[in-house]
């Protein structure tokens, strides 16, 4: 069982937050827990922390990957459609559920308020009349309701979210597009932009493969892509060559339901972590992938809130799973 906690703080309310002081903070805090034992950073998308990560995972003696944090990233989707005409028009999804008791309230309660006869006040009455406006809500509940599902899923910390998010991600297009095939292919677009421009990453695909749930049922071993992020994972994570032909000769086995893998094709509902035999080394790998996390929220979260309160910023805290 996976199990996330709380490592250490900094106080760096002296520092300057730029991407030299990020990498000494992350370098000494894999020097902590074991350069070994690492195998992701998580961080938002702020300049200072990409630049940061990404120098350190170009260093060979660091055997991990940077991945931005998915919750970040669809509160940014989010952001770019509330730009749409469309959404701009109906902004607050709560006004759905509350359509009887506002109506209501206008009915009775609103014409005592002072300012009901003021031009936002009849506006305001006009809108909630209005049975257009509740349609084009409607609409726009179903069209963000898959995206918010998934926001809540990957800011979970009680189970690994990386092996579910690649599915999810796809789910997601698909159930805001058929909420109105003919008029959500703009929100499918901006979900596209971010999630292969920004957020998409070798080690999302490989969670997605190296899942039995998902390699089977979905016939992935006929995909080219998804095997290339295999090996590139492979290759990052096991710095031994003549490992890393081992891994890839599993994979293909685990590709091709040979040996101990065609027992667990036969399995609903496991992760190649249950099973494999004696695939010893592509096993180390998909331990290692599918036990990660997308959830960084913790962090973000504390960070902006000290940040509020301090002219440089002030906090960097750091969460760890084993």
């Amino acid at each position: 069982m996976v199990e996330h906690f709380f490592l250490k703080s900094v106080d760096a309310s002296k520092e300057t937050k730029n991407a030299e002081y990020i990498y000494k903070l992350l370098k000494e805090v894999m020097q902590e827990v074991g350069i070994e034992n690492v195998v992701q950073i998580v961080t938002d998308n702020r300049s200072n922390y990409k630049k940061a990560s990404q120098k350190m995972m170009n260093k060979n003696r660091f055997r991990l990957f940077w991945t931005p944090y998915v919750a970040h990233c669809i509160d940014l989707m989010l952001k770019d459609m509330g730009k749409l005409k469309i959404v701009k028009i109906v902004v607050d999804k709560n006004f759905e559920s509350e359509k009887v008791g506002l109506r209501s309230m206008f009915a009775s309660e609103w014409f005592g308020w002072r300012e009901a006869g003021s031009p936002g006040g009849k506006e305001a009455q006009t809108t909630i009349s209005s049975d257009e406006f509740w349609t084009q809500l409607g609409k726009m509940v179903k069209i963000l309701a898959p995206i918010v599902s998934v926001l809540k899923m990957v800011d979970s910390a009680f189970k690994p979210t990386l092996p579910s998010l690649y599915v999810a991600m796809e789910m997601m297009k698909e159930h805001v597009y058929a909420a109105n095939p003919r008029g959500n292919k703009k929100f499918v677009n901006i979900i596209e932009e971010r999630w292969e421009h920004q957020l998409k990453h070798p080690l999302h695909k490989t969670t997605y493969y190296l899942n039995p749930r998902y390699q089977y049922s979905h016939r992935l071993a006929l995909n080219p892509d998804l095997q290339e992020a295999v090996k590139r994972v492979v290759a990052k994570l096991q710095p031994r060559p003549s490992l890393q032909a081992i891994a890839n000769v599993e994979t293909k086995e685990f590709n091709d339901t040979l040996g101990n893998f065609l027992a667990l094709a036969s399995l609903a509902g496991c992760t190649s972590t249950d099973a494999g035999g004696s695939a010893s080394e592509l096993r180390k790998i998909a331990i290692k992938v599918l036990s990660q996390t997308c959830f960084a929220s913790g962090c973000e979260r504390n960070w902006s809130n000290f940040h509020s309160s301090t002219p440089k910023g002030g906090i960097v805290r750091f969460r760890t799973s084993c």
